[in-house]
């Protein structure tokens, strides 16, 4: 597969996924914000690993387990707002983004 092909394929899921996710987890988790930083398609585009981005950070592992849980319908919603631009839609496993948590450690270190 085309590395520009699954690229282009990766950031369409990308923002796709970061209009979507805030719907779906808007009722279960209210006042938390949730985005899809960042996603890596494999190359047969079968699967999808979504890197996500909560705050506040002390209901990330809840809302990346909610999204998990969910993730057939998210995968269903996702493929009604893409299936014009994609012929398979992938398997979707989500991780959160520890960006800021790395962020906060350098801050600190560097305050010391």
């Amino acid at each position: 597969m085309d590395n520009a092909r699954v690229a282009k394929y990766e950031k369409l899921i990308q923002r796709e996924l970061s209009l979507l996710l805030p719907q779906e987890i808007r009722w279960q988790l209210p006042g938390v914000l949730i985005t899809a930083t960042d996603v890596r398609l494999s190359p047969d585009l079968s699967i999808a690993r979504v890197q996500l981005s909560v705050v506040p950070t002390n209901k990330r592992d809840e809302a990346v387990a909610f999204c998990e849980e969910t993730k057939n319908h998210i995968r269903f919603s996702l493929g009604q707002r893409i299936r014009m631009k994609i012929r398979k839609i992938p398997e979707l496993y989500f991780y959160p983004d520890e960006f800021y948590d790395k962020l906060e450690r350098i801050n600190s270190l560097l305050k010391k």
